[in-house]
Formats: structure tokens, sequence, C-alpha cells
């Protein structure tokens, strides 16, 4: 059912239109801060090194949810966009999000998805990885990410697991293309059992959250210059900055989310810049499950960055 009076719900559609517009703009902020340019680097060199070679480069990206892993995974692939030409899509850069506890059968039919092909879900594993490798070739695809890797540990079967990481050495082997897995550090395990997975991406890349130092400081001030609004927020002030690195323990993720929520805040304030009650209010919609001692940071003038971080840590040994 429609609704047509958006107002008699407490909704104003003019200033949701003005918040989404302003949060899109704070989801588009990619900032190329050390860590994201050292491992876009790698990737490069993988790629580049990979061209006409014998044997491919492969390299596998690890760290935890929220790092950053698939932003820079995304921002690759953007640079050597997909292209139709005459003889059918043309794709430089494969990027590919394994689903949960994917069978060989599930990762082969989601890359054939992300390929194009209309038969994705047809066929036998072993027609099925022909196909890929056909359709790779056809469509000059010169890399590809298998994204979100930890999900072939899902399965409990032992044997399941086996044979996907089998599956995707055989792929490696047989597709002569760089592949890079990218996955939180569970996924290393993988390798422990499946050596000659092993020795197929020996280069493996690590994705840490941030510490607090002055690259998160100059990570909020890049950001701060990028917020849709005339006035800086002052994320990279000293006091505001250890608030922010608490909220987000240097999640990337976590720390995004809670500038979103409180530039919808301060949009709907009709203010110049985010004031430090937006950011009380979106750390309060945060899902804190895994952080059940987390006090709010923001508007706390007696607020103590090295007490509060000490504090929880006590709290959550216990």
């Amino acid at each position: 059912m429609a609704i047509e009076n958006f107002e008699s719900f407490g909704l104003d559609p003019i200033l949701l239109s003005k918040q989404k517009e302003a949060m899109d703009k704070v989801k588009e902020i990619v900032i190329h801060h050390p860590s994201f340019l050292k491992i876009f680097q790698e990737i490069y060199k993988c790629h580049m090194l990979s061209q006409d070679s014998p044997k491919p480069e492969c390299m596998c990206l690890l760290g935890d949810s929220g790092t950053g892993k698939s932003t820079v995974l995304e921002y690759y692939r953007d640079k050597f966009p997909r292209r139709q030409e005459m003889e059918g899509d043309i794709i430089p850069v494969l990027l590919v999000e394994l689903p949960s506890g994917a069978k060989p059968k599930d990762v082969a039919s989601k890359i054939l998805l992300e390929m194009g092909d209309p038969f994705f879900d047809k066929g036998t594993e072993k027609s099925m990885k022909a196909r890929i490798i056909h359709l790779a070739e056809k469509c000059d695809i010169k890399l590809l990410f298998l994204d979100e890797f930890q999900h072939v540990n899902d399965s409990e079967n032992k044997r399941v697991k086996s044979n996907v990481a089998d599956w995707i050495k055989g792929l490696v082997n047989e597709i002569k293309i760089p592949v890079v897995l990218s996955g939180i550090p569970s996924a290393e395990s993988l390798f422990k059992t499946n050596i000659q997975l092993d020795t197929r991406f020996t280069n493996r890349q690590r994705f840490s959250p941030f510490s607090y130092d002055k690259y998160f400081r100059a990570f909020l001030k890049s950001v701060d210059e990028r917020l849709p609004f005339p006035a800086s927020s002052c994320l990279a002030d000293p006091e505001l900055s250890q608030k922010l690195y608490y909220a987000s323990m240097g999640n990337l993720r976590v720390l995004m989310r809670t500038i979103e929520v409180a530039t919808c805040e301060a949009v709907a304030a009709n203010r110049d810049n985010v004031h430090e009650n937006d950011l009380y209010v979106a750390f309060s919609q945060l899902d804190l499950s895994s952080r059940p001692h987390a006090v709010n940071p923001f508007n706390d003038d007696k607020f103590n960055f090295k007490v509060a971080m000490i504090e929880e840590g006590k709290k959550k040994k216990k």
C-alpha cells in the first residue's frame, strides 16, 4: 500500500532527501591512508607482474571485519571498469563475494553470475569450471578477486571445506590469471590443511585497524575536509579524535558509520558542521553487543581516553 501522506507518519520527505544526499557523499569518501596505499600497491604489482606470465602472481589479503579490505578491492576494480564491445563484455578485473557455507558448485555459480553467464547455476562442477576458464579468456579478465574467503571455512564438514579449497586451487592453476583471496584472519587456517593452496598464496598482506596515532588523526582530517558542510567539524582535534577512536576502536567501518549517522543528525538540525551531540546520537545507535562495557564518550567533558581504554579492557577480561 502506497503511503500518500508522509507527514502523518512523522516523516519529512524533503529532509530525508537532504539527509540521503549528505550520507551518500560520506559513503563515497575513500581516503588513501598508508595501509590502503600499501595494499593497493601490492595488488597492482600482482596485476602487472602477471601479464602474459606462465605463473601468475597470487595474493591473500587478511584483516578483521570492517578494516577496509572490500573497500580497497572495490576501489581497485573501479579503476578498470567493465565495458561493452561488439564481441561482448570486457571485464578487466572481476570481483566475486563468496557465499556463506559454499560448496564448489556454489562458488562456481557465483563466479559465473558475476561474469554474466545466463546459465550460471547450471552444469556439473567440471563443466562450470570449464565455462569460467572460457569466459575469463573471452571477457579478457586479467585479475580475479575472491572476497569473503573465510566463508569456505563456514561448513563444519571437513570434507566440504577440503573440496572447496581443492576446487579453488584447481581454478587458480587452470585460469592462468592472478587471483587475490580476501577474508578475515581465520581464513588462513585453510592453508594449513591444503599445502598446494598454501604455496600458491605465499604473499599474504594484513589489514589492521587503526592505532591511535598521527595517521588516525590525519585520516580524520581528510574525512572532515570531504564532509558536505561549509565549516570544519574539527574531527582531528586531539580531544574529539580520542573520543572517535574509543568509539570505533580504530575499526574503519564503525568509524565511518558513526560519522555517517552524525552527518544525518547535523543535516536535520540545519547545522554547518557535525557537533559532538550528533556523534553522541550516532554512537547510541551502534550495535555494541561485542563491547557490552563501552561507554558513550561524546558530550562527556570528564571523558578520559586512557582511563576509558583501561577500564573497558579490565571489564572485558572478567
